[in-house]
Formats: C-alpha cells, structure tokens, sequence
C-alpha cells in the first residue's frame, strides 16, 4: 500500500465542478485544462484521484446518479394528498 499527502480537496466538490464543465461543452468538448481549472486542482491531482478524463466522466455521471436516486427515493417517503 503506498502512502503519499492526504487529498488537499473535496472529492464530491471537484466532481460536481466537473460535471458542470461537462454539461457546458459535453465530453469531446472537455479538455484536462478546463476540468483542473474549475476543479481547483493540478493535472497530477486530478490523474491521481480519479484515473483520466474518462474515468473522471464516469464517476462524475455516477454521483449525478446517487443524487438524483437519493431526491426521488426521499419524494416516495413524503405524504401524499
């Protein structure tokens, strides 16, 4: 197991932000450039965390996912008229 720095960064905060540079110029339209800018990290860091840009994509896409799931499963619990 190597040990290198703790993450300077919140994980969920960094894919929220890329998922919005996402949703404005879609996948082939995102380069690494504009995903560490409005991440807040370096090129290293965000290979590091997350793989490369595809791999980023989709754990972008599944937190949207779990997000979403979380909204609709919490209307089920609501009464209804």
């Amino acid at each position: 197991m190597s040990v290198g720095r703790p993450r300077e960064f919140d994980t969920n905060q960094a894919l929220d932000d890329a998922l919005d540079v996402f949703w404005r110029n879609g996948y082939e339209g995102t380069s690494i450039l504009e995903l560490t800018e409005a991440m807040g990290i370096n090129r290293p860091s965000l290979y590091a965390a997350f793989g490369n840009k595809e791999a980023l994509f989709r754990k972008a896409i599944d937190r949207y996912m779990e997000i979403r799931a979380c909204h609709l499963l919490s209307s089920l619990d609501e009464p209804t008229a």
